[in-house]
């Protein structure tokens, strides 16, 4: 057979999506051309983070779905392409050294984003894609075979092209919407463009006298015409000439703007409520004895005199206005029903929402290329063979703290690695929303503690529904039993990540049986010793082997519809699973169970008493683990199966999933 030659691919837009698209394509093979408007590749990159570049988030890969605002399940294939711990490898191996920040934000040692950018640059001209500058896209068009890009410096023909111009904030940086505008003139759909992470416009007449004012420590809650919370946070604001801005309204627009959109309403139609705390540290009784207290203090001043032990200077008017209460009012002579509306207004100012600021002054552009029309795996376009999406063009966005340029560099990566694949990638046929959920495989998520009878309820569900059972804890225990096996002592954290290496972990399925093989060798009869179990847990706090194990089993919820069972599915594993069961019971029915099970492999090894003690020391270090500790998660359902033998527990499951799957159809 013919060698086919290389395949060529044009990436449109040299910001954090397209650089990584670019050198991923160059990489995987393809001869690859990089077109920027700009005169420097990575505008927006270089005054990220206030210059600094909060590049990824250090947290959890498995945790990220709870910062992702829009569409986080079609991002699960991406992310773990290309994770947060590998782009920080990637930045480090490129010479620019890291630091973790509070909240797991993830900065240069330097403080400067521009290292990134070159960082990034340098990982580019290193896999031999070209970079050209100054060139401004103006048309893409699809050919029998490939496509023809008209431009401001010519004609450019490729097999693919990737579409990475972001979005359309920040114009100044070169996101002025071009991509919006090119994937609808292709027949993409490209829903509602909104600000995210923007600040918020208040209609009351006395914000603009706060200009300037910064606040720590305080809560903001924001809710409904019905008085449904739709946000409550705890950190910084800041008041400004139109209404109410920093770190706390930021991550509060994006959530009100994704509340909104379902509504079909604007937030200036909305017009819901923020109360600020102003004295979250402070109980109602003590907040009470405080102003008692400082109103006896300064009981012969004006009551906006008064407060300024309690308050900044500006604030006092608007909130004793709120208040009802007379600033001219002396202290001594306040009510005990005025002293009670202030307290209640020290705890709740609130402010009308009336809008937000333009998309132009936006940190990320919520909306974009629908993803109903996109390849979660590829970001292949479904409707255009060979055209891909990467980053903020797309209709994704998080919250702060570094996730959206993750999320750029992920999606670019996928891109680029898959349009460079000589191989027909998917089907490109269009599809309807309906289609798009039926695609995605059907996970159930059951976690619990030891003895629950997770294995024996997680196998019975699979058999009924026909799924493929996962014991995530025997892929733990094969691996704990390699560790012992070498002799490595398995509560020494540098002892196990030296080893690891060396031992190698397999699943394999027999008549829809899961077989367990380490290093190639089956094992799976031999790993159910309170031993392994003990072993098993105790490697399972170590970051190195999680990450070994994680790809593990995410790729087989990709391949398989699965029922996947241990501590931490729900909230690290599989965050996304379609059903989440957390299988409990009382300690000593756990343990009464344990028991017999031992007993009959090996009786006499251990007393009832011993084996419920066991299992109560199992519980506390599971729990309370530094990494991906035993909880339940906030969407997962309690099924308690103390009374319950394990047939009725599988079915109270069964009926669960099955609603699940009926309301997808």
């Amino acid at each position: 057979m013919a060698r086919r030659s290389r395949k060529s691919v044009l990436v449109i837009g040299a910001g954090a999506a397209g650089l990584m698209a670019a050198a991923e394509a160059a990489r995987a093979g393809a001869d690859v051309v990089l077109l920027e408007k700009n005169p420097r590749p990575g505008r927006k990159i270089g005054i990220s983070g206030k210059g600094r570049c909060n590049l990824t988030n250090a947290e959890d890969i498995g945790e990220w779905q709870k910062q992702i605002v829009s569409n986080p399940r079609f991002l699960y294939s991406a992310l773990n392409g290309l994770t947060n711990t590998e782009m920080m490898e990637r930045i480090e191996a490129a010479g620019v050294p890291l630091k973790v920040e509070r909240g797991n934000r993830v900065f240069p040692v330097s403080d400067k984003a521009l290292d990134v950018v070159d960082a990034l640059v340098r990982d580019l001209q290193q896999s031999g894609a070209t970079l050209r500058t100054g060139v401004t896209v103006r048309r893409i068009i699809p050919l029998e075979s490939g496509f023809r890009v008209e431009s401001s410096d010519g004609e450019f023909r490729a097999d693919a092209v990737i579409l990475s111009t972001g979005g359309a904030s920040y114009s100044r940086t070169g996101s002025t919407g071009d991509g919006y505008r090119m994937a609808r003139e292709l027949g993409h759909m490209v829903t509602e463009l909104r600000p995210g992470l923007i600040p918020l416009e208040c209609s009351e007449p006395w914000i603009p006298s706060l200009q300037g004012l910064s606040l720590r420590n305080v809560a903001l809650t924001i809710a409904d015409e019905r008085g449904k919370k739709l946000y409550n946070g705890f950190g910084e604001m800041l008041f400004t000439h139109f209404g109410i801005s920093g770190p706390l309204v930021l991550t509060a627009s994006s959530l009100l703007q994704q509340a909104a959109m379902k509504r079909h309403l604007t937030l200036r139609e909305a017009g819901w409520k923020a109360s600020i705390d102003l004295k979250p540290a402070l109980s109602r009784e003590q907040l009470d004895a405080r102003l008692l207290r400082d109103l006896e203090a300064y009981r012969y001043r004006m009551m906006d005199h008064a407060l300024g032990d309690l308050l900044p200077e500006r604030l006092i008017l608007p909130v004793l206005r709120q208040a009802g209460i007379d600033p001219a009012h002396k202290a001594a002579d306040l009510t005990r029903e005025e002293r009670q509306r202030l307290a209640e207004t020290l705890k709740g100012l609130t402010v009308t929402i009336s809008g937000t600021r333009p998309l132009e002054e936006a940190i990320v552009t919520m909306g974009g290329v629908s993803v109903r029309e996109v390849d979660p795996k590829t970001m292949e376009s479904r409707r255009i063979p060979g055209l891909y999406f990467a980053g903020e063009v797309l209709d994704v966005d998080a919250l702060t703290g570094g996730f959206n340029l993750q999320i750029a560099f992920s999606t670019g990566a996928a891109a680029g690695r898959s349009a460079a694949r000589t191989e027909a990638l998917s089907d490109h046929k269009n599809i309807s929303p309906k289609e798009k959920e039926d695609e995605q495989m059907f996970a159930i998520a059951l976690d619990g503690p030891a003895g629950a009878g997770k294995s024996t309820v997680a196998k019975i569900v699979a058999a009924r529904l026909g799924m493929h059972y996962v014991d995530t804890g025997a892929i733990y225990r094969t691996l704990a039993y390699g560790l012992l096996e070498a002799g490595v002592d398995v509560r020494s954290e540098e002892e196990v990540n030296a080893a690891l290496p060396s031992i190698r972990v397999d699943i394999r399925y027999e008549d829809n049986v899961q077989k367990m093989f380490m290093n190639d060798r089956e094992v799976t009869g031999l790993i159910r010793t309170p031993q392994i179990g003990d072993a098993a847990s105790a490697i399972g706090v170590y970051g190195a082997v999680r990450q070994k194990l994680l790809d593990t089993q995410r790729s087989l919820a990709a391949a398989y519809e699965v029922i996947m069972d241990g501590r931490d599915i729900g909230t690290a594993i599989l965050p996304n699973a379609d059903v989440k069961i957390y299988l409990t019971a009382d300690v000593r029915e756990r343990g009464r169970r344990r028991f017999l099970e031992l007993e009959e492999k090996n009786p006499g090894a251990q007393t009832l008493e011993e084996v419920i003690e066991s299992i109560r020391e199992r519980d506390y270090r599971d729990m309370n683990r530094a990494i991906a500790p035993l909880c339940q998660a906030e969407d997962a359902i309690l099924v308690d199966t103390t009374h319950l033998t394990a047939e009725e527990a599988a079915g109270r499951i069964v009926e669960i999933a099955l609603r699940k799957k009926a309301a997808r159809t």
